[in-house]
């Protein structure tokens, strides 16, 4: 069942958040800050902008997407971006498809006319094709420090 995440599924969202690096593209490229990301999923959870949807079946969460909603700096236009999108390894049947489809329908009640989606791989960047996406922009990061 998918729903909006609650203060109750704080410390799943963490143990999520941290699958998500850990075990994916960014594992490399972002260390893991736990009071951070408990910070923001608790954040996330009450603000307006924001969304955690997740699927949820007698209080284990099997995914989540998070999803932000603003008004955009060049144009003005009313456009929601995921922030993040992770299904357990064990769940990938079908719930990632089911996250996106709520997230399209979270972003159009919100008044968004356009949803934007990060892709860190081919294989990513291939299912949002799928769906009907367009490729705008590719993202580059370099260490500083």
């Amino acid at each position: 069942m998918i729903r909006a995440a609650t203060h109750h599924d704080i410390q799943q969202l963490a143990e999520l958040g941290e699958a998500f690096v850990r075990e994916g593209h960014y594992a490399s490229h972002m260390p893991i800050n736990r009071e951070a990301l408990r910070a923001y999923m608790t954040n996330a959870v009450v603000m307006e902008q924001t969304a955690i949807l997740i699927d949820a079946t007698d209080d284990t969460i099997a995914g989540m997407i998070g999803l932000q909603v603003i008004n955009h700096p060049m144009s003005g236009e009313r456009v929601a971006g995921e922030l993040f999108w992770y299904v357990r390894p064990e769940h990938r049947t079908g719930i990632g498809r089911e996250l996106m489809k709520a997230a399209e329908a979270w972003a159009r009640e919100r008044g968004a006319i356009k949803l934007q989606m990060t892709a860190p791989d081919d294989r990513v960047a291939a299912v949002y094709a799928r769906r009907g996406f367009r490729r705008i922009e590719t993202t580059y990061q370099k260490e500083l420090a």
